[in-house]
């Protein structure tokens, strides 16, 4: 509509139009849980991506992490000191990469196959494929054998390789009916092949010497669909962290199977990964959206340093 000028436009209208104009550009902010209670399904809009960060066992001011889109990867490494960023290479990848105290970077990628990357020389090979899906990827302390965790038609199972592919141990474990299990991510706990994962939504050590899969934790959660997506530790850890999608970043004692929340999340602050430098101090995944409606969320995933003591976070600036 034209307003044209016949004269005085009235005290009165002027004040309503202004009124108008002010409640127009006050947006309101939908928060996590009514964006929960008033949706059923909503779709991800993402501006900027760098993810999965992975530090360098030989120097923990180094990283590499993925960036990119959806579909489209390319895994770089940086240093926090120096700021130096570069390229390692590009592809579409499944999973976490793993940085091996061997000095190597190994990922899996689109085609479920692990890709070996010298980060010095800017090559890769292919060291494993053939085995359908497979789910996750951890290093043994020592750098030199790899543990893959999957899920393949009715069993968990997890397969030790060299460091060039060769099979070196396998065990499959077959749930009962009591089981539910979404997700089976684990993290090398000690060299004698016992690896601390998620099972039943809870913690669990798979050993290969006694071919057995102990609960440590029950189920972790608040809400009836949070359940447990990730595990993550070192050798000499005193504690291991979970993280819950939709909920946060759990601390673990594997010992006895005691859980606190130390960082609380929602479905628009999400924790995707975490990577320990030190017993203090972790690298992690972040996807931070903003919901435009209740059916579509514009987000971003970003990389932070995370005291696990205070909880504070830092943002790292990539390019």
């Amino acid at each position: 509509m034209t307003f044209r000028s016949a004269g005085r436009i009235p005290l009165l209208f002027v004040f309503v139009l202004c009124l108008s104009c002010s409640e127009k550009n006050e947006e309101h902010v939908i928060s996590c849980d009514e964006f929960l209670n008033n949706t059923m399904r909503y779709s991800k809009d993402f501006s900027v991506m760098n993810f999965w960060p992975c530090s360098n066992p030989a120097n923990r001011d180094e990283f590499c992490y993925v960036s990119g889109d959806m579909t489209n990867h390319e895994l770089r490494v940086h240093n926090m000191k120096t700021n130096k960023n570069y390229s390692v290479g590009k592809g579409t990848f499944y999973g976490e990469p793993i940085w091996s105290s061997n000095g190597y970077i190994y990922v899996i990628n689109n085609n479920y196959e692990i890709e070996k990357h010298n980060r010095l020389t800017k090559s890769k090979s292919i060291i494993f494929s053939g085995y359908g899906t497979i789910a996750y990827l951890s290093s043994s302390p020592l750098g030199d054998k790899l543990i893959l965790q999957r899920v393949e038609a009715d069993s968990l199972q997890s397969i030790v390789i060299s460091e060039d592919g060769a099979i070196l141990d396998r065990f499959y474990y077959t749930p009962s009916y009591t089981d539910t299990f979404l997700y089976y991510q684990g993290t090398w706990y000690s060299e004698d092949n016992v690896v601390v994962s998620s099972l039943n939504c809870g913690i669990a050590k798979t050993s290969f010497s006694s071919r057995s899969i102990d609960s440590i934790s029950p189920r972790l959660g608040k809400k009836p669909w949070d359940c447990l997506e990730r595990v993550y530790g070192c050798e000499s850890c005193e504690n291991y962290y979970a993280i819950i999608l939709n909920d946060g970043i759990w601390k673990i004692d594997v010992n006895n199977g005691s859980s606190t929340v130390i960082k609380s999340s929602c479905i628009l602050k999400e924790y995707l990964s975490l990577n320990l430098l030190d017993q203090n101090t972790a690298l992690v995944t972040k996807e931070i959206c903003q919901a435009l409606d209740y059916s579509r969320l514009v987000c971003r995933r970003a990389i932070f340093t995370l005291d696990l003591q205070s909880g504070k976070e830092t943002e790292i600036v990539l390019p």
